[in-house]
């Protein structure tokens, strides 16, 4: 019985195990593909990612690579470094967030160089969907607020409660991230735009400038955004149909480029139609390589877990594992059969015919000599007198002289029975309180 416990432990044991393993299985071949991270991101390694270009800029020994998993306010200086923000949504960069639009001023005042590029669209989105409103939406929103007042004025009574909720923000057009957030016309002087389907070109062409000799005449544009009217001091770099796609300004020391399609960034742009050149002007004359993985809502949440990973604690943590198990094993398996309770059973357990006076006499004969026992029998005894009865001086004597005569050491036949019984009779001579009982 004992055979088919530790069979079906050990059966149980390399069940789990083949389990995790698969597990584990799934996940490495899920995150090596990288399809569980957003696309344009840089750790993910199908046609969407841009891993290669992260990963071949770490491979060259003039650039530091690292990807960002905080909040960009955590980056504090940008000096002689390139930040990639890529693939980033344009209906989010229409307005963007207070402590972001600081965060990218801050970067680039400082010394760096920021590079936004936008999602791919293929047309311009037309629903209100958690909180993304387009241009015609916006447009609907104003003319609704103009017309109100000559409504109100035909109800008094009700252009009071208008004016009321609208002081409340009960009757607004936009929801309040509007109020709150940035517009990007507005802070830095461009807008964003869609193509219209009719006037499609397949390629974007290089403006010709004296800096932009060396990049690539045209390429191949996979989006219809674009930037429309970018003022001064916005530089075009590339146009579709005259329309700027790619621009460039200075900001401070650093500087900013808008790139309205994130493709020429991907993996499958790196093999099919890659442009060294061009990626290579993204970056500038900087040693330093930013790729930014938090507006993917990729963050780094300091913990036990983030620790033990930072600190390559991996060994540690296997091994309490390994000895959570053995715990588990220990406690579950016995190394020695156990007692059987059974009382059918209980005849056959060893039981001594001796009882506790007879062990104890024999732990004494191992510890004291049979030539040893009177001389120890006296001492003890002797401690046990009463102070201040006497006893005859004539029967401590004589009791003395017989232990020395017939029980000391020297004496090899001894008899310590025949001389404890001689010690009793003297004992028990005269005064009756000193007789003592026969079994001492």
């Amino acid at each position: 019985m004992l055979l088919n416990k530790k069979a079906t432990f050990v059966f149980l044991f390399l069940l789990v195990a083949l389990f995790m393993a698969g597990v584990f299985r799934l996940f490495v071949l899920r995150f090596e593909a990288g399809d569980v991270y957003p696309p344009y991101s840089s750790l993910r390694s199908d046609p969407l990612g841009t891993r290669a270009f992260c990963d071949s800029l770490e491979n060259l020994k003039t650039v530091s690579v690292k990807r960002n998993y905080r909040p960009l306010s955590d980056v504090h200086s940008g000096r002689d470094t390139t930040l990639f923000f890529l693939g980033t949504r344009s209906f989010n960069m229409g307005n963007i967030r207070p402590d972001l639009a600081k965060a990218f001023d801050r970067f680039v005042l400082s010394g760096g160089r920021l590079v936004i590029s936008f999602f791919p669209v293929k047309e311009k989105p037309r629903l209100k969907k958690a909180g993304r409103f387009s241009e015609k939406s916006q447009k609907n929103g104003e003319a609704r607020e103009q017309k109100s007042p000559s409504k109100d004025k035909q109800t008094p009574s009700r252009s009071n409660d208008a004016s009321k909720k609208h002081k409340k923000g009960k009757d607004r057009p936009f929801p309040k991230f509007f109020n709150k957030s940035v517009s990007i016309k507005d802070h830095w002087g461009v807008s964003i735009r869609y193509y219209d389907k009719s006037s499609f070109l397949k390629d974007a062409k290089r403006v010709d400038r004296p800096e932009t000799k060396t990049l690539p005449y045209s390429m191949s544009w996979h989006t219809a955004l674009y930037f429309h009217e970018p003022q001064e001091p916005w530089r075009a770099i590339y146009a579709r149909n005259d329309l700027p796609v790619i621009i460039e300004r200075q900001f401070g020391i650093g500087s900013i480029i808008l790139c309205a399609d994130s493709y020429l960034f991907s993996n499958e742009a790196l093999r099919q139609e890659r442009h060294p050149k061009l990626l290579s002007w993204f970056i500038g004359k900087n040693a330093g390589v930013i790729f930014d993985e938090a507006h993917f809502g990729i963050k780094e949440n300091p913990g036990i877990v983030s620790l033990a990973r930072k600190y390559r604690l991996h060994w540690p943590f296997f091994v309490l594992i390994l000895l959570a198990v053995l715990f588990v094993w220990k406690n579950s398996t016995y190394f020695i059969p156990p007692r059987d309770d059974d009382p059918s059973t209980g005849g056959n357990d060893f039981i001594s015919e001796k009882d506790y006076t007879e062990g104890l006499i024999s732990l004494l004969r191992r510890n004291i000599s049979q030539r040893r026992i009177l001389d120890v029998y006296f001492n003890e005894w002797e401690k046990t007198l009463v102070p201040g009865n006497k006893m005859a001086t004539g029967k401590l004597e004589k009791i003395k002289g017989l232990i020395e005569r017939k029980g000391s050491r020297s004496s090899k036949q001894g008899d310590p029975v025949k001389t404890y019984q001689t010690i009793y009779r003297i004992l028990s001579e005269g005064n009756g309180s000193w007789k003592i009982r026969r079994k001492f």
